[in-house]
């Protein structure tokens, strides 16, 4: 994008001219457009939603503010125009895009579909015209389409009716085929360029003509508001003045033979005139002024004039164009807040009194209400003034070269030489201090000039320290409104003189921030009216707030904070902060931070950054890329809030869908559908939005998914967002837009959206997978239950054969071995034979204890407890010791696992057989009971300590613990106050 000021282009009968900048936004194939090149002047439409249209020799284009996008002629499918060499294009009222062909006739876009249908070309009329060139199509005020085609003359096409009629405006026949182009005026009436004439009326009460030089050719037309009509020639610069009221026409007036491409009237009755080679007039219908630009633009390597041929004031103040060979694009013709106030090489601002001084050239300008004077300085300088700075006195101090000296001299109010003195270089800052010293920041140079009124900043660190401080240390210093001066350095931080200048520190840093400041790179420091210090480092703005020793930080992604060019504070307390191509806004109560383009060409010069001024009325001034550059922050400020935000694309899976595509999901355009169902395979969904035009004011944008995420997040200028991998379920996509000045979209885009669930997802299928996992743990637990029933037979008929068989043999040995007893040969023979019965014996009850532990038909917790009780009552009862056996929580009915069984059994009898073989107690009590957590068993005897220590050899006791830990059991075993044995499980 690329334009530059006109020179001044004076027009015979015209009065003053004056030279203006003027923000234009080019749009060409380098940015998108299907070609550079139209030679229509109807081939431009802004729809209801926003969107540019363009038609262009190349195709059509949308332009949305941010992009462009094509549709180019393939006569293969629905989704693309029939004809690339588009000439005209308008909007119907019931949202179709009727679009005219240079070689394919009338077709039009439907919105609903997305698609292209082509007109037919044979149109029910009596001689049945094909339609193949359109120049022009306009709707009434109907909204009937009026077509207009060179060579077959002029049709109403009326679209409720799909009926086309010919259009009769002249009793020549060959008059009426050669129509050029037709405009709707504000009465009603038309008014029809032909070959021969310009003819005025309307279909129903007939045409009156006004006949034209023919080798002029009159190609366009401009209603004013006086109801009188500028007709354009194409051949010369000239132009005739139609008044169809009073039936007349003026003489021919004169543009010095500059041809006019077009013409337009905004809505401040402006007229806005562009001409072939590139100049641009704006024009006050109610005055003699003229405002000259001249517009150009880089195509295929070189610069070219911008002529347009079509202008369309549409959106905010914004003025959309096409042209010939240059693309299209757009430019602002209301106030942007920016305005030059003198072209030229400016230098630095200086405000005083509320005066304006600034250098411009070699001289000294300032604004007198609004007047620019300069200074009549008695010595001017031959070439740049470098800079200079307004002391307390009032006096000007100026750098500036003559020959090969840099001069630094003194001048009073009246422009009189007061000293005059030689420097060896360009002071980068220079400024007064409250103790009257005029210092400079750097001092790169040895032929410093020490009779001059000037102290190098340096010095008052060296009167402090003793020590020597480099001259180039400093990148910029900052005396604050409490004395101190802020010195910051290269790579070193902040150096703080205070108390008078006669202390120092170099203030901590923590790359962290954690209150310090946070980078020992800062390059520019500014003090508000509040005395907040805000110091700019290579990681944003350190913001120090008065009576609170911590830095607060600021960042920001769409400001580059890095860029500082320099910092003003307005009456409202808003700090404005300049950036290369950004305007910041900072409220520093709630620390929120708003940004402004600026426009083109109104770049900012500072190469160091330095502060702006600003005046008694508000207005900023800086020295810009082109001259001195007047801001109105009202008029940023003032700024519409972004357009309602629109959903322009769907995509499933990154593929975008199409209206009634082979996806089956949207049946119209997304534009216009507000909710839609896809497939669980079809759960990777993405949505593209854009507020139509948004980019121009920093618009943000904001977005959640409801059942995926209430919270909003933000995407920044990213306008396309896709969500994967979402569950079944109803979801509500939200966006909203913030402009970069604040304010909101007055609606958010809302669009339903609900992925099926599967049929293998679904409740029925959920009870057929219960069925099924239930039917075969049934048949599992069946399985179980058999092997078990199989288990507890086996075990039972395990323990009957044992205690019948092994049982009933170890019975009879024992039997047989007492009755050989009672006869022996000899003593020794009898003791074995009753040791052979004892021992018998012991195996048959040991026997007992194994067939009682294997059969199934034991396992309640009754059998358990009887077997207890028995134990007990022939081991402590016939040894004469009384024995209470305490139970509780048992049921007679509740099973007992065999194993717990088999080892509580095995502990019990341990315990019990030890109190019978080596207590000496008289008592014992036995506790079994049952709990929610488990089984307690505690055996408790009366014995002494001394009697339980010395008759237990440890091995029973081993056994019992090694049962507990089969079974997950804890024991402990306590020999005070008798000796207990306690089983947990």
């Amino acid at each position: 994008m690329k334009y530059l000021l006109s020179a001044l282009v004076f027009f015979g009968c015209i009065g003053e001219l004056q030279a203006q900048e003027l923000p234009l936004q080019v749009l060409r194939q380098n940015e998108g457009l299907t070609s550079n090149e139209t030679w229509s002047r109807s081939n431009l439409c802004v729809d209801k939603y926003g969107f540019v249209w363009i038609g262009t020799q190349g195709g059509l284009n949308r332009f949305d503010g941010y992009e462009i996008k094509t549709f180019k002629g393939s006569n293969t499918g629905t989704l693309d125009i029939p004809n690339n060499k588009i000439t005209a294009i308008i909007e119907d009222d019931f949202g179709h895009l009727w679009l005219g062909s240079e070689e394919e006739g009338l077709f039009k876009y439907d919105f609903i579909k997305e698609s292209f249908q082509p007109w037919p070309n044979t149109p029910g009329v009596s001689d049945s015209i094909k339609l193949t060139q359109i120049n022009s199509i306009i709707a009434d005020r109907d909204g009937n389409l009026l077509i207009s085609a060179p060579f077959e003359g002029m049709y109403k096409y009326v679209i409720d009716k799909d009926s086309l009629i010919r259009v009769t405006y002249s009793k020549d026949k060959d008059e009426n085929r050669l129509v050029n182009t037709v405009y709707l005026l504000d009465n009603g009436n038309l008014l029809i360029l032909a070959f021969k004439g310009a003819h005025y009326g309307n279909v129903e009460e007939g045409f009156k003509m006004f006949e034209l030089p023919q080798w002029y050719y009159f190609h366009s037309a401009l209603e004013l508001p006086d109801e009188t009509i500028r007709l354009y020639c194409q051949r010369y610069g000239k132009y005739l003045n139609l008044d169809p009221l009073k039936g007349t026409i003026d003489t021919l007036t004169t543009y010095n033979d500059l041809l006019v491409s077009s013409a337009f009237l905004d809505n401040d009755n402006n007229i806005w005139t562009s001409f072939t080679e590139g100049t641009l007039t704006l024009e006050p219908f109610d005055s003699d002024t003229i405002i000259s630009f001249f517009l150009e633009t880089e195509i295929n390597g070189k610069e070219e004039g911008i002529s347009m041929l079509s202008m369309n004031e549409e959106i905010e103040g914004e003025m959309f164009y096409s042209s010939y060979s240059s693309g299209a694009g757009s430019f602002q013709i209301t106030n942007s807040g920016f305005s030059y106030l003198e072209k030229g090489s400016i230098g630095n601002i200086q405000l005083y009194n509320d005066t304006l001084f600034y250098s411009a050239g070699n001289h000294i300008n300032f604004l007198d209400r609004n007047d620019v004077k300069t200074l009549p300085l008695k010595s001017p300088s031959k070439n740049d003034i470098w800079g200079f700075i307004i002391d307390q006195k009032g006096h000007f101090w100026v750098q500036y070269t003559d020959d090969v000296k840099f001069q630094f001299n003194e001048f009073n109010r009246k422009g009189d030489l007061q000293s005059q003195g030689i420097t060896g270089h360009f002071f980068p800052q220079i400024e007064q201090l409250s103790d009257g010293n005029l210092v400079i920041g750097c001092k790169t140079f040895d032929d410093f000039d020490r009779n001059y009124q000037v102290k190098f900043i340096g010095e008052y660190y060296e009167e402090i320290s003793g020590k020597k401080y480099p001259n180039y240390r400093t990148k910029y210093f900052k005396e604050l409104q409490n004395g101190e001066i802020w010195l910051l350095t290269f790579a070193s931080g902040i150096l703080r003189i205070f108390d008078n200048a006669s202390k120092y520190e170099f203030l901590p840093i923590d790359p962290l921030g954690n209150g310090k400041l946070n980078s020992n790179n800062p390059y520019y420091a500014f003090e508000t009216n509040n005395s907040e210090i805000l110091v700019c480092t290579d990681k944003g703005i350190n913001i120090l707030y008065p009576n609170n020793p911590n830095f607060f930080y600021l960042q920001s992604v769409d400001l580059n904070l890095q860029d500082i060019k320099g910092m003003v504070q307005d009456e409202n307390e808003m700090v404005w902060i300049l950036t290369k191509e950004k305007i910041g806004r900072l409220d520093l109560e709630t620390r929120e931070l708003f940004y402004y383009n600026i426009p083109e060409g109104y770049g900012i010069n500072y190469v160091e950054p330095t502060d702006a001024v600003i005046d008694s009325n508000g207005m900023i001034y800086y020295a810009g890329v082109n001259g001195l550059v007047k801001l109105d922050p009202k008029a940023l400020e003032a700024q519409t809030a972004p357009a309602n935000i629109l959903f322009t694309d769907l995509y499933l899976s990154r593929n975008r869908v199409y209206p009634k595509d082979s996806t089956g999901i949207l049946d119209s355009s997304i534009l216009l559908q507000n909710s839609f169902e896809v497939k669980y395979k079809n759960r990777d969904i993405g949505f593209s939005f854009v507020s139509p035009h948004g980019k121009k004011l920093n618009t943000k944008y904001f977005y959640r998914l409801q059942g995926y995420n209430s919270e909003w997040q933000q995407s920044g200028e990213e306008r396309t967002i896709h969500f994967t991998n979402l569950d079944p379920g109803k979801y509500r996509f939200e966006v909203k837009a913030q402009s970069g000045g604040g304010k909101w979209a007055k609606e958010n885009a809302v669009i339903n959206f609900e992925i099926e669930t599967p049929y293998y997802m679904r409740w029925w299928a959920y009870v057929l997978y219960a069925l099924f996992i239930s039917s075969i743990a049934y048949a599992f637990y069946r399985f179980r239950i058999n092997q078990l029933i199989k288990y507890q037979h086996l075990r039972t008929k395990i323990s009957s054969d044992i205690h019948d068989d092994v049982g009933s043999l170890l019975s009879g040995l024992a039997m047989q071995a007492e009755v050989m007893s009672y006869s022996p040969k000899d003593e020794e023979q009898k003791e074995q034979l009753d040791e052979i019965s004892e021992t018998s014996r012991l195996v048959i009850e040991n026997l007992r204890d194994t067939v009682w532990a294997i059969d199934s038909r034991k396992d309640r917790y009754e059998n358990l407890i009887s077997r207890m009780q028995n134990h007990a009552e022939q081991s402590l009862g016939l040894a004469g010791l009384n024995f209470e056996f305490v139970l509780s929580g048992f049921s007679d009915s509740q099973k007992i696992d065999p194993k717990n069984r088999q080892n509580v059994y095995l502990i019990f009898k341990e315990a019990i057989n030890n109190i019978h073989k080596h207590s000496d107690a008289t008592e014992v009590i036995i506790k079994f009971s049952k709990t929610i957590s488990g089984l307690e068993l505690s055996i408790k005897d009366n014995g002494t300590k001394a009697t339980q220590a010395s008759k237990s050899d440890g091995q029973g006791l081993s056994n019992m613990e090694m049962r507990a830990e089969q079974i997950g059991g804890k024991l402990t075993i306590s020999d005070e106050d008798g000796w207990e044995v306690c089983l947990i499980v």
